[in-house]
């Protein structure tokens, strides 16, 4: 259990347990650029093989978004004709920063695979609407019930205070599947399990599948 996993090693006070939660990799516009940066140089002064960790580390992130589309087309049977509620954008709470926002990626696979998607954000929508006015088939809404009507799934991608402590019976009753993709691990599967729902966690023993 990811969980048990980073409490445990966050009571060493020099790692602390504040950025340890399991997700769908990092964005913003610095950390990804710094890592490709240093690769980069490393391989101008001929010892780019002493960073291969850090390709490795670049190319795993890059896969938590495509793996999370391959989850939910997995249970959609098909993502073609599917309607996909994605709540979150920006590439942490609190922000609208959508530089390599992981939400921008799934978005952009989801309707590649031909689903249409319904995205609501508390503080990003017109920011991704601007850095999404070319993709085709994505809707964004004014708020977060609007992206569960009628969806056939949801992925939770940006983990905002209001989405940790959602009306689980409203999920359940607008979703026409009720199918989470928790992305940012917030719901305790048990619960889920309970509630009727299916959910989809990152790392959370019998229960992962992402």
């Amino acid at each position: 259990n990811i969980a048990t996993l980073a409490d445990a090693i966050g009571y060493d006070n020099r790692i602390g347990r504040r950025f340890l939660d399991a997700g769908l990799g990092f964005g913003g516009g610095c950390l990804s650029k710094d890592i490709r940066g240093f690769v980069t140089r490393a391989t101008e002064l001929g010892v780019g093989d002493s960073l291969n960790f850090l390709r490795e580390i670049d190319d795993l992130n890059c896969r938590r978004r495509a793996r999370i589309v391959d989850i939910t087309r997995d249970a959609c049977g098909s993502l073609a004709g599917a309607r996909v509620g994605i709540l979150g954008a920006a590439f942490k709470p609190n922000t609208d920063d959508m530089r390599e926002a992981p939400a921008l990626v799934v978005i952009e696979e989801l309707v590649k695979r031909g689903a249409a998607v319904a995205a609501y954000d508390p503080v990003a929508m017109s920011e991704a609407s601007r850095v999404l006015a070319s993709t085709q088939g994505v809707s964004f809404c004014e708020r977060a019930e609007h992206a569960l009507a009628d969806s056939d799934a949801l992925i939770i991608v940006t983990e905002w205070k209001e989405f940790r402590t959602p009306d689980f019976d409203r999920i359940k009753s607008d979703l026409k599947n009720p199918v989470v993709f928790d992305g940012r691990n917030l719901y305790e599967p048990d619960l889920m399990k309970t509630l009727g729902i299916e959910h989809h966690a990152i790392g959370r023993g019998h229960a992962a599948k992402l």
